[in-house]
């Protein structure tokens, strides 16, 4: 720019602008167009798939490949008398799909998904028939037999809530499956004041759930998870030794109790009056009756 020129006219301002090198800046219509068309196709891309699903993917494909001829598995196979395509056993009438793998990606113990399904179907159920019933809070307080159940079931279900925690505490669970599993010293500080829709949606369903009906869910999860009986208070190594237990309520517990006494008493009866067979007697067949 020459002396002469005015640092006030227009030609100051343009020289000024065309020396404008600022990156993101787009003066011209080309440049906006060029813009616009770069969008475009960056949002027609298809978005990066998850690592989990690309292996997957990648599994399924490798599963869905037959056994090359040349691999030394199949003509191990072969020798056996595996035939492509056929089935299993001496007719050939058995499987001919191998069975399906079933990746594992979570570390929940193993049977525990299919243990919560059932339990939120039974806890749906349990909601269900409420609202068909309509029972109401002075329906279930109308004897003072009825009050005295109910404060036995809280302490019943805080013992539980109790145990629960603990158990599942050793198993590396982080989280409840159901908030009101734990007791309330367990739970989160800020969870009810962080709560979004869904979850003031659970709280309405726990809060139409009655004690009894809380205290049934979770002896069922402690027993189908843990292997543990409340009433009993004993841990058990797994579905079949839980099966010695009397039940699943206290009142199988009760029942199986005035058995035994019944019994004991009946032997003692006989004793006492002098007819020592009739004990022997019932003492045999007790014993056959166990082997």
């Amino acid at each position: 720019m020459s002396d002469e020129e005015d640092y006030m006219s227009d030609a100051f301002l343009t020289a000024a602008a065309d020396n404008d090198i600022r990156p993101g800046l787009l003066h011209s219509h080309s440049q906006k167009r060029d813009h616009e068309l770069w969008k475009k196709k960056g949002s027609e891309r298809e978005p990066r798939k998850p690592t989990a699903a690309l292996e997957a993917e990648a599994r399924n494909d490798g599963l869905d490949k037959p056994i090359a001829e040349g691999n030394k598995g199949f003509a191990m196979l072969s020798k056996m008398g595996f035939n492509p395509g056929a089935g299993l056993g001496r007719h050939g009438q058995g499987r001919v799909e191998p069975i399906g793998i079933e990746v594992k990606t979570d570390k929940q113990g193993l049977g525990r998904k299919t243990v919560v399904l059932e339990l939120l179907e039974r806890k749906r159920k349990m909601l269900e028939d409420r609202r068909k019933n309509a029972l109401s809070v002075e329906d279930f307080r109308a004897s003072m037999s009825e009050k005295a159940q109910e404060k036995q079931t809280n302490l019943d279900l805080m013992k539980s809530q109790r145990v629960c925690h603990t158990m599942d505490q050793d198993w590396g669970i982080e989280e409840p499956e159901e908030k009101w599993f734990w007791p309330e010293f367990a739970r989160e500080p800020d969870e009810e004041e962080d709560e979004d829709e869904s979850e003031e949606e659970d709280v309405d369903e726990e809060l139409m759930l009655t004690p009894k009906e809380k205290l049934e869910l979770l002896t069922m999860y402690l027993r189908r998870t843990h292997y543990y009986c409340i009433w009993c208070g004993v841990k058990y190594q797994d579905d079949d030794d839980i099966r010695d237990c009397p039940g699943p309520t206290s009142g199988f517990l009760l029942m199986w109790m005035s058995q035994k006494t019944l019994s004991v008493t009946n032997s003692l009866d006989s004793v006492l009056r002098g007819e020592p067979e009739l004990y022997y007697h019932q003492h045999q067949l007790k014993k056959q009756g166990a082997s």
